[in-house]
């Protein structure tokens, strides 16, 4: 008989907008998760799978925002922890601070001398 693998529980937290997994509502209410979709998961999936670090991201499919009201899930070797954000924060955060400015800075896109420009607008 083998003991079974218990997986330390890590101090490391890593803060996403999508997350490793995506929740899948079926019709009799089940949650199935999948992979997730995206650069990071590709990038740092492998050396975090199984390594007990918490993924901290939001809920972005409506089975996201379900798994959300559960608290950490364990699933597809990752510790999930999804948060279900009003969707006017969720906006701004995400189209205005990440895609509009972020993005671009992360990519050298910018006319540095002239952008990002932090004002009221």
């Amino acid at each position: 008989m083998t003991e079974p693998h218990l997986v330390a529980r890590s101090q490391l937290v890593v803060a996403s907008n999508r997350g490793p997994v995506a929740f899948e509502q079926r019709p009799s209410g089940a949650l199935v998760p999948q992979r997730g979709g995206g650069g990071l998961i590709a990038s740092l999936g492998p050396a975090l799978s199984g390594s007990g670090a918490t993924w901290v991201a939001g809920a972005i499919s409506r089975g996201d925002r379900q798994a959300a009201g559960a608290g950490p899930i364990d699933a597809e070797g990752f510790r999930v922890q999804l948060l279900d954000l009003p969707a006017t924060q969720y906006g701004q955060f995400y189209d205005v601070v990440s895609n509009a400015t972020l993005w671009f800075l992360h990519h050298g896109l910018f006319d540095h001398a002239r952008r990002p420009r932090f004002d009221r607008q």
